[in-house]
């Protein structure tokens, strides 16, 4: 990794405290292919490289990209993931706008992943077997998070690439588990949301995500002696996500 590498993009003036040596700056000096638009970025792609460009939301941002922006986040969530053998797109930088007054906050350069995400997927398919087998495996990356304490703030459907019968987490903004009241919240909140799509998903399907979920959190909890984790996970009603 490149380090300490100032950049002009477009009127906003970028400082890049990591960026992957084989990426030159003229890659993202003026993007112009836009990918996706979404309420607080631009996607871009260039040359195979997907370039994030991240409007600060709150006013906390304009202070927080100096040492923790969405684009330092969502690079350092992909690094955390991988670690645990989920796959995200590879990174290749982040870098923040250092011009404190400016609506423009962070950029984030990553692997473009040419394939479609789990919502498109289970709005168009009809197979019901490999319906199956998708959602099992969703499931498991899902417990090998949270059982190496790790949560995904926006878990959805959506932020899930299926890419040659392999997952592909995005938008990987994570934060740490300590186990306790609240983050029983967040664990039981991050698998509504996964089911939450219930006019793509049947009842029998969601049941299966809930059941492949379990399954992997008690092999887990059988092998292990964390009582923390163990009573945090058996604390959660998973019959509300039936309904």
């Amino acid at each position: 990794m490149k380090k300490e590498l100032l950049v002009k993009i477009r009127s906003h003036l970028y400082f890049f405290p990591k960026l992957n040596q084989k990426i030159s700056k003229d890659l993202f000096f003026n993007p112009t292919h836009i990918k996706f638009k979404q309420k607080f970025s631009e996607i871009y792609l260039e040359q195979n490289i997907l370039i994030k460009m991240i409007n600060a939301q709150k006013n906390a941002d304009y202070i927080r990209r100096y040492f923790n922006s969405q684009a330092k986040r969502e690079y350092m969530g992909a690094v955390k993931l991988q670690n645990t053998g989920i796959n995200t797109p590879d990174m290749y930088g982040y870098g923040f706008n250092v011009n404190p007054f400016q609506k423009a906050d962070s950029i984030l350069l990553m692997e473009y992943i040419a394939g479609e995400s789990l919502l498109s997927f289970f709005q168009t398919s009809t197979d019901t077997i490999h319906r199956k087998e998708i959602l099992k495996s969703a499931a498991e990356d899902l417990a090998k998070m949270h059982l190496n304490g790790l949560h995904h703030k926006d878990t959805n459907l959506g932020n899930i690439i299926l890419f040659k019968k392999r997952l592909y987490w995005i938008d990987n903004d994570i934060m740490e588990l300590n186990f306790s009241t609240d983050d029983r919240k967040h664990i039981f909140n991050a698998l509504k949301r996964m089911v939450g799509k219930r006019e793509y998903l049947s009842n029998e399907e969601i049941s299966y995500f809930i059941d492949s979920y379990r399954i992997d959190i008690k092999s887990y909890t059988q092998s292990h002696s964390d009582d923390t984790l163990l009573q945090c996970i058996k604390t959660l009603n998973f019959n509300e996500l039936l309904k």
